[in-house]
């Protein structure tokens, strides 16, 4: 069986942070972030699609563990470095 998708992640307009993640022979899915202390469990929708939400964050950088290039940012207003 081919990997799964990369997931998707989107900034809400509240700071948190949108996964989604297209792997619909899972049973179970769950995310690592450094923006959370433990993993973030998925929810999947009748598309076969997983998908999880965090809380609102701080602006920052955020990522997974597993790959470098899934870090996404949450703007802060004014910017900030």
């Amino acid at each position: 069986m081919p990997p799964p998708a990369w997931p998707s992640t989107v900034v809400n307009p509240d700071k948190s942070i949108t996964i989604r993640l297209n792997y619909p022979t899972a049973k179970q899915v769950g995310v690592a972030t450094d923006a959370l202390l433990e993993n973030l469990a998925m929810t999947q929708g009748p598309d076969g699609v997983w998908t999880a939400t965090t809380p609102p964050l701080a602006p920052e950088y955020y990522g997974n563990f597993v790959h470098l290039y899934s870090d996404i940012l949450v703007p802060g207003t004014p910017p900030e470095p």
